[in-house]
């Protein structure tokens, strides 16, 4: 998939300055078609797919103020009311106010985003959510996760994930771990991020 970020935070800087790095290192790498973020908040790390008209997203998030703020930066972004009405008639994208574990995963997906989000599930409901994050990913697909690893205080209102907790999740003939790494999030928990690409 070929998306001009350049072009798109110079003319947004509010709307796409904040998403993560590693998104665009491997967009070129993302086959076009179907594309699921859990957690997607206001959309930062998902807007930037309607660049690419054969991409239908799909937007699942607890709070509906922020898919509420979704479609209002999605209103900046994209002011002609032709284009907006175009992507809500062709479903290209789609919002759920969902909690993660309840959505239904009906779909494959080319691209999905857990981006900042399993750390507040159980364990047990991590482990679901891979499950079916893996299950429902087509071949070629790929998986981007980025999670809160425990480095000083715990809190308590966290699960933490480790990098090796993720390599293990995907250290298998049908896929293929493109990075996985330790990402220093300053004054904050480090977190860490595992991008697997689906080959079998």
């Amino acid at each position: 998939m070929n998306i001009d970020y350049n072009k798109l935070i110079k003319n947004n800087p509010k709307a796409f300055s904040k998403i993560d790095e590693k998104l665009i290192e491997i967009t070129p790498r993302i086959i076009p078609g179907n594309i699921l973020d859990l957690g997607c908040n206001q959309g930062v790390n998902i807007l930037s797919f309607l660049e690419d008209e054969t991409n239908y997203i799909d937007g699942v998030d607890t709070s509906n103020e922020s898919l509420k703020q979704l479609i209002e930066n999605l209103k900046n972004i994209y002011p002609h009311p032709q284009f907006l009405t175009k992507i809500i008639q062709t479903k290209r994208l789609q919002t759920f106010n969902y909690e993660i574990e309840k959505f239904p995963f009906k779909k494959q997906y080319n691209l999905i985003l857990a981006i900042k989000v399993l750390q507040y599930l159980n364990q047990k409901s991590i482990e679901t959510i891979i499950t079916k994050m893996q299950n429902t990913t087509s071949i070629g697909g790929i998986n981007f996760i980025l999670a809160w690893e425990r480095v000083n205080k715990k809190n308590p209102n966290l699960t933490y994930i480790s990098q090796k907790y993720l390599i293990e999740k995907y250290m298998n003939k049908k896929w293929n771990i493109i990075n996985a790494n330790k990402k220093d999030e300053g004054n904050k928990e480090n977190s860490v991020y595992l991008i697997a690409q689906k080959i079998n």
